[in-house]
């Protein structure tokens, strides 16, 4: 059954979304409601298909640095073996107590998997670049012939603030979502070429945004 969009539910909307969030639609609907929530509706649909997109990036990114570490190191927890600067071993500490409250046994691959992806992409920042990039890091992206830490990095961590507006229900429709795929999908390919096949083949985003 299709949604009426008569002035009772627009009314109604207006409450629940609330003016201040629709604000945005409605100054670039021209103060057409209906337009302003159909707009909503969209930005909700690419936002889905985006996430889409980056959600395979962020655990093949953190499984890759994962496996690296692991080999080179040896242990499993290297979280714990490795000199880490603030933030990350207040990042490390919250995930073992967020596993540690749900009642459920600290393991590596549990760490591992609550980790943020904020975290990951801090250690591929400048302040690790002798002590963690130079030695292990640069192996995660095995589908580049000479990574650059610096743009592997800027790009990461653009796709991490895309990632955070789309997980906070922030309108990107004005974007370049075209480039913003591009990009996620370029990243990913620098770590696993199969994956990133993968998600083109499957995901929905391009679909969605025509």
């Amino acid at each position: 059954m299709p949604f009426v969009y008569s002035a009772q539910a627009l009314d109604s909307l207006d409450r629940t979304l609330t003016t201040d969030r629709l604000s945005v639609y409605l100054n670039v609907c021209k103060a057409d409601r209906q337009a302003a929530v159909q707009l909503y509706e969209y930005n909700t649909l690419v936002s889905e298909g985006m996430y889409g997109v980056i959600q395979p990036l962020e655990v093949t990114l953190r499984n890759s640095i994962h496996h690296v570490m692991q080999t080179d190191l040896g242990h499993d927890d290297w979280y714990d073996r490795i000199v880490l600067s603030a933030p990350e071993p207040r990042t490390v500490a919250e995930a073992k107590s967020n596993i540690m409250r749900w009642g459920k046994t600290v393991t590596p691959g549990r760490v591992v998997a609550e980790l943020t992806f904020g975290f990951w992409i801090r250690l591929v920042a400048r302040k690790y670049e002798k002590s963690l990039w130079v030695p292990h890091l640069f192996k995660c992206f095995p589908n580049l012939k000479k990574p650059d830490r610096r743009a592997i990095f800027d790009r990461l961590d653009h796709i991490r603030n895309l990632r955070n507006r789309v997980a906070h229900h922030e309108p990107i429709f004005a974007r370049n979502l075209q480039e913003d795929y591009r990009q996620a999908i370029e990243a990913l390919d620098w770590i696993c070429p199969v994956t990133a096949y993968w998600v083109r083949a499957t995901n929905s985003f391009q679909r969605r945004l025509r």
